[in-house]
């Protein structure tokens, strides 16, 4: 009887872990993301809003050119120039910012976390969905059919989560 129970139990159990694994894995990734790489990503921050600081002061400037004479003359001479500038403002702050070796590092070895877990969830995953295929026909629940769908939720979940770690990997290691 306890074995009975085991058998219709275990394979939901596991795909309720490795569900739950991988769902707090995705959003740790981020965190992780963010703490190995919290000053180019301020920077990029800053950057942005500067830039739309500097934009909205040189379309009021626009505005108010185009108001006085001389802002037509400039127009037809220049184009757009508040977008110029913009554009220029932005390529120099981002031209400023600074990925240090060491956050580069960080980065990596947090990814290989992720990608590890993503590949032990993965087996939990599968682990499960061979355990509820291997029981008998008569044994199959609402416990198994769920454990089924949890599983392929899993399964889904750690592969994506595989690829977007492996691409950020190889974006990182081009910098």
């Amino acid at each position: 009887m306890a074995k009975e129970k085991m058998n219709k139990y275990m394979p939901r159990t596991l795909a309720i872990i490795a569900l739950t694994v991988i769902l707090v894995t995705i959003p740790l990734a981020l965190v992780l993301d963010f703490v190995a790489m919290h000053d180019a990503i301020l920077q990029f921050i800053g950057g942005l809003f500067a830039s739309v600081v500097v934009t909205i002061i040189l379309f009021g400037a626009f505005l108010v050119s185009l108001v006085l004479i001389f802002g037509i003359i400039i127009l037809k001479n220049q184009g757009f120039w508040p977008l110029k500038a913009s554009l220029s403002v932005f390529k120099q702050i981002l031209g400023s910012i600074t990925v240090e070796e060491q956050a580069i590092q960080l980065f990596m070895i947090f990814r290989i976390i992720v990608i590890v877990i993503c590949v032990v969830v993965l087996i939990i995953a599968i682990i499960a969905k061979v355990k509820v295929k291997k029981e008998n026909v008569e044994l199959k629940t609402k416990e198994m059919n769920s454990a089924i769908s949890l599983s392929k939720a899993a399964t889904v979940f750690s592969i994506i989560g595989l690829v977007l770690s492996s691409v950020m990997m190889l974006l990182v290691s081009l910098l």
